[in-house]
């Protein structure tokens, strides 16, 4: 019973999705994987909505994971100031007391913190202010997803951006499962479907993703995204 039920929630969530890719980046993003990467972010990004409860996020993770799932366990499972499945939304206040930074509870299983800077989360001052950090939560109250997004940038910014957060997942966990585009600013600075490059990893227990695209009204973004897979 609780599967049949929660089908009509993840459809919903995955034709929203679908449609914000259609509306913000053309017909040719929905064949990327930055387009597939939005139902994977409906677990921890504000355009869940706020009557989208934990248990719910985590029928729409899970959903997600039946095709995503890779085949063997990840060497590592970096995420940006935080461990998933461990972190908890008390930790996270704890920590943005400490660091002075702000995060607004958007609904249960949800927490989003606005102009981060990167001492904050254990990064060099050189990686630069993450304008949006989202943190979503499974229904036991750990760390199941993460996204950071760095808006508003220049070509030669996302590039530099991109190519730090992509070395730094490159070493710890090797060469990527897919990737799309180059991350350099010449397409960076293209419309916005030719503009898209993505790096992506597949584990049993973890998927971790970069994507940077150039949208026609915010401008350049790069994008981070880490979820737990472990369940």
């Amino acid at each position: 019973m609780a599967r049949s039920s929660s089908k009509p929630i993840v459809k919903r969530l995955a034709i929203a999705a679908g449609a914000m890719v259609f509306t913000t980046a053309g017909i040719g993003a929905l064949h990327m994987p930055f387009a597939r990467s939005l139902l994977m972010r409906l677990g921890g990004c504000p355009m869940a909505g706020a009557r989208v409860t934990p248990k719910e996020m985590d029928n729409g993770r899970r959903m997600a994971l039946e095709v995503e799932r890779g085949k063997t366990a990840a060497p590592a499972r970096p995420a940006v100031g935080f461990v998933l499945d461990r972190t908890s939304p008390a930790d996270v206040h704890a920590w943005a007391a400490r660091e002075h930074v702000s995060c607004d509870d958007r609904h249960p299983g949800l927490v989003v913190c606005t102009d981060v800077k990167p001492g904050a989360v254990g990064l060099p001052d050189t990686e630069g202010t993450i304008d949006e950090l989202a943190l979503g939560f499974n229904q036991h109250g750990a760390l199941a997803n993460e996204t950071t997004t760095r808006g508003h940038l220049t070509p030669q910014g996302a590039e530099q951006a991109a190519h730090v957060i992509v070395d730094s997942l490159s070493a710890r966990l090797g060469p990527a499962d897919k990737s799309v585009g180059s991350f350099g600013a010449e397409q960076l600075r293209g419309p916005t479907a030719a503009s898209i490059s993505t790096v992506s990893y597949r584990y049993t227990d973890y998927v971790a993703e970069v994507s940077a695209i150039n949208l026609p009204h915010s401008g350049l973004s790069v994008r981070e995204h880490y979820m737990s897979a472990s369940d």
